[in-house]
Protein backbone atom coordinates (compact mmCIF):
# COMPACT_ATOMS: atom_id res chain seq x y z
CA UNK A 1 0.00 0.00 0.00
CA UNK A 2 1.58 3.27 -1.06
CA UNK A 3 1.98 6.27 0.60
CA UNK A 4 -0.59 8.90 -0.54
CA UNK A 5 1.44 12.07 -1.68
CA UNK A 6 -0.54 15.64 -1.74
CA UNK A 7 1.10 19.03 -2.61
CA UNK A 8 1.44 19.68 1.02
CA UNK A 9 4.11 17.02 1.57
CA UNK A 10 7.74 19.01 0.38
CA UNK A 11 10.98 17.52 -0.31
CA UNK A 12 14.11 19.83 -0.62
CA UNK A 13 16.31 18.86 -3.03
CA UNK A 14 19.83 19.45 -2.05
CA UNK A 15 21.73 19.64 -5.27
CA UNK A 16 23.69 21.50 -7.36
CA UNK A 17 24.43 19.44 -10.44
CA UNK A 18 22.19 21.35 -12.81
CA UNK A 19 21.53 18.00 -15.02
CA UNK A 20 20.38 16.11 -12.22
CA UNK A 21 18.29 19.32 -10.02
CA UNK A 22 16.51 19.44 -13.35
CA UNK A 23 15.63 15.72 -13.94
CA UNK A 24 14.76 14.75 -10.26
CA UNK A 25 12.88 18.36 -9.92
CA UNK A 26 10.41 17.34 -12.67
CA UNK A 27 10.07 13.62 -11.58
CA UNK A 28 9.25 14.34 -8.04
CA UNK A 29 6.86 17.55 -9.19
CA UNK A 30 4.89 14.93 -11.54
CA UNK A 31 4.70 12.82 -8.75
CA UNK A 32 3.07 15.48 -6.80
CA UNK A 33 5.75 16.16 -4.27
CA UNK A 34 6.72 20.05 -3.76
CA UNK A 35 9.92 20.48 -4.28
CA UNK A 36 12.07 23.38 -3.32
CA UNK A 37 16.07 23.28 -4.22
CA UNK A 38 18.79 24.31 -3.17
CA UNK A 39 22.12 24.80 -4.94
CA UNK A 40 24.51 25.95 -2.12
CA UNK A 41 25.22 24.00 0.70
CA UNK A 42 25.39 26.86 2.91
CA UNK A 43 21.97 27.50 2.18
CA UNK A 44 20.44 24.11 3.29
CA UNK A 45 19.66 25.29 7.02
CA UNK A 46 18.36 28.13 6.14
CA UNK A 47 15.62 26.71 3.43
CA UNK A 48 15.15 24.11 5.89
CA UNK A 49 13.97 26.31 8.81
CA UNK A 50 11.75 28.26 5.87
CA UNK A 51 10.20 25.64 4.53
CA UNK A 52 9.65 22.33 6.52
CA UNK A 53 10.28 19.72 4.17
CA UNK A 54 8.80 16.48 4.89
CA UNK A 55 12.39 15.00 3.58
CA UNK A 56 15.18 16.38 2.57
CA UNK A 57 17.66 14.74 -0.58
CA UNK A 58 20.97 16.00 0.30
CA UNK A 59 24.18 16.00 -1.96
CA UNK A 60 27.22 15.11 -0.60
CA UNK A 61 29.58 17.70 -2.91
CA UNK A 62 28.24 21.14 -2.99
CA UNK A 63 29.75 24.34 -2.93
CA UNK A 64 30.47 26.58 0.25
CA UNK A 65 29.98 23.62 2.60
CA UNK A 66 29.75 19.87 2.04
CA UNK A 67 26.72 17.54 2.63
CA UNK A 68 28.74 16.22 5.53
CA UNK A 69 28.89 19.43 6.89
CA UNK A 70 25.18 20.15 6.54
CA UNK A 71 24.12 17.03 8.04
CA UNK A 72 26.15 18.12 11.12
CA UNK A 73 24.48 21.00 11.20
CA UNK A 74 21.15 19.73 10.74
CA UNK A 75 21.34 17.22 13.48
CA UNK A 76 22.87 20.12 15.80
CA UNK A 77 19.65 21.45 15.81
CA UNK A 78 17.08 20.36 18.07
CA UNK A 79 13.88 21.28 16.34
CA UNK A 80 15.38 19.03 13.12
CA UNK A 81 16.85 15.87 14.62
CA UNK A 82 13.98 13.63 13.70
CA UNK A 83 13.77 15.32 9.72
CA UNK A 84 14.90 12.56 7.75
CA UNK A 85 17.36 13.44 5.63
CA UNK A 86 18.53 11.22 2.60
CA UNK A 87 22.11 11.50 1.62
CA UNK A 88 22.28 11.52 -2.25
CA UNK A 89 25.52 11.25 -3.39
CA UNK A 90 27.94 9.64 -6.34
CA UNK A 91 30.40 9.64 -3.07
CA UNK A 92 29.87 5.37 -3.20
CA UNK A 93 33.04 4.60 -0.75
CA UNK A 94 32.48 2.95 2.03
CA UNK A 95 33.89 5.48 4.41
CA UNK A 96 32.02 8.21 3.18
CA UNK A 97 28.36 5.70 3.75
CA UNK A 98 29.74 5.46 6.80
CA UNK A 99 30.95 8.74 7.71
CA UNK A 100 27.21 10.33 6.51
CA UNK A 101 25.70 8.06 8.95
CA UNK A 102 27.73 8.34 12.14
CA UNK A 103 26.59 11.50 11.30
CA UNK A 104 22.95 11.25 10.89
CA UNK A 105 21.67 10.76 7.89
CA UNK A 106 18.05 8.51 7.75
CA UNK A 107 19.82 6.70 4.54
CA UNK A 108 22.14 7.21 1.70
CA UNK A 109 21.38 6.75 -1.71
CA UNK A 110 23.98 6.37 -4.31
CA UNK A 111 23.06 8.38 -7.67
CA UNK A 112 24.58 5.46 -9.92
CA UNK A 113 22.86 2.39 -8.38
CA UNK A 114 19.16 3.62 -8.24
CA UNK A 115 16.38 5.14 -10.60
CA UNK A 116 14.06 7.95 -10.33
CA UNK A 117 11.37 5.92 -9.08
CA UNK A 118 13.39 3.86 -6.34
CA UNK A 119 14.17 7.48 -5.41
CA UNK A 120 10.40 8.61 -5.56
CA UNK A 121 9.97 5.40 -3.55
CA UNK A 122 12.77 5.84 -1.04
CA UNK A 123 11.39 9.31 -0.15
CA UNK A 124 7.51 7.62 0.46
CA UNK A 125 9.15 5.22 2.95
CA UNK A 126 9.86 8.62 4.87
CA UNK A 127 7.12 10.70 4.91
CA UNK A 128 5.83 10.82 8.51
CA UNK A 129 2.57 9.31 8.68
CA UNK A 130 -0.61 11.58 8.92
CA UNK A 131 1.11 14.46 7.39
Amino acid sequence: MSKEISPTHTVILAEDDTFILRAYMSGLTQTGFRVVDIRRGDKVIEGILREKPDVVLLDLMMPFKTGFEVLADIRSHEELKDLPVLVFSSLQQEQDINEAMRLGATDYIGKSNISLQGVIDKIRQYIPNGS
